[in-house]
């Protein structure tokens, strides 16, 4: 990024998303020596985004809760994935700092009046914890 920035006088991205795995989530001291090494490497933390599983994140929620916030006192930003394929523990939201929550294709495939509904209401949700959305599996409507 810093070579773009030099060459074109811009940054290339406003962020790079990383998918992390239950697994990598849930043994933080290799998550965060991973981060530590991107952050060696030059890379700024505050343009990285997390995308890290409901399942992974409901699974300890304690270790969740400092981990999230270590993470977000780096600067970096965290999305919930799959949101409404797990525990789909919405009262559990409040005591996650997420900045997205992605919602699972599995809620806007095939939509139909009910999930549709379902969908606005995750999406309102989303909004009042302060979370942009996203929606997996929507295509733009053509006319």
């Amino acid at each position: 990024m810093q070579v773009w920035q030099m060459l074109y006088g811009r940054t290339m991205l406003d962020w790079v998303s990383v998918n992390v795995s239950a697994r990598q989530f849930n043994d933080p001291s290799l998550l965060l020596a991973t981060l530590s090494e991107i952050n060696n490497s030059g890379f700024p933390l505050d343009r990285l985004k997390l995308e890290i599983t409901e399942s992974a994140v409901m699974r300890n929620p304690e270790v969740t809760r400092t981990v999230l916030g270590e993470l977000r006192d780096l600067g970096i930003r965290i999305a919930l994935d799959d949101f409404g394929t797990g525990y789909s523990a919405l009262g559990a939201l409040r005591h996650y700092s997420v900045d997205t929550i992605k919602i699972d294709r599995d809620f806007t495939t095939r939509l139909d009046t009910r999930r549709s509904e379902l969908v606005l209401v995750l999406l309102k949700i989303a909004r009042i914890y302060g979370a942009a959305s996203s929606r997996k599996g929507l295509k733009p409507r053509t006319t």
